[in-house]
């Protein structure tokens, strides 16, 4: 809750600063109309999994229609590293093991830009995640195994900014949250939790028309 009201309370300020405010009842047709670019971003966001710090990273690409709205897919995993126990066996002879936690999921995106000033600009990026999340051990003779694949589904909402720099990059972050619509109820892992975004942007428009420029 507190996450999302300090996103309400930023994009009131920002939103009521005099510096060359976006028109919000702008159509969707107006800016689908503007120039297109191609956009790839790597993106790195900090969450918690049940209580525990995770990390899970991201590499998107989609098209930008008037650097004001952007739409694309991505895909997404958590960091390797995260640990914990799993229980195997009969319910009368069962033992442990150190298993890995795996999440990974396919993400349609939206991004819209309502505030730009000299190469800085904030933007509301929403995001439907569609995956799996499953454990990964050794077995008693050694060989990698896997359990509990099942199919997981997400929502994430977020503000982030961002700053252009070198003409051909950009980098910015941003605070949201993840709300799981549908958690795989066979892994022990609670997935719902603040996130907060760590982006590089490489604007391959920009890059592609400086060459053409030059011939």
């Amino acid at each position: 809750m507190r996450t999302f009201l300090v996103l309400i309370a930023s994009i009131w300020f920002i939103s009521n600063a005099q510096s060359q405010p976006v028109n919000l009842g702008d159509s969707l047709r107006h800016y689908l109309e503007a120039e297109r670019k191609f956009i790839v971003r790597l993106d790195t966001r900090n969450s918690f999994i049940t209580g525990r710090t995770a990390q899970i990273r991201g590499v998107k690409a989609g098209v930008s229609y008037g650097d004001r709205l952007s739409v694309g897919i991505g895909y997404n995993w958590l960091k390797k590293g995260f640990d914990q126990d799993l229980s195997l066996g009969p319910e009368d002879d069962t033992y442990t093991v150190n298993s890995q936690l795996h999440f990974m999921f396919i993400s349609p995106y939206a991004e819209y830009v309502f505030y730009v000033k000299k190469g800085f600009s904030v933007a509301i990026p929403i995001q439907i995640g569609l995956g799996t999340s499953w454990l990964s051990y050794d077995d008693i003779g050694g060989n990698k195994a896997r359990t509990d694949r099942r199919f997981i589904m997400l929502y994430e909402p977020a503000m982030t900014v961002e700053q252009k720099f070198l003409k051909y990059f950009a980098v910015g972050g941003g605070i949201g949250y993840r709300l799981m619509v549908k958690n795989n109820q066979e892994v022990d892992a609670r997935f719902t939790s603040p996130i907060y975004l760590i982006r590089l942007r490489i604007l391959f428009l920009e890059v592609y028309n400086n060459i053409n420029n030059r011939d």
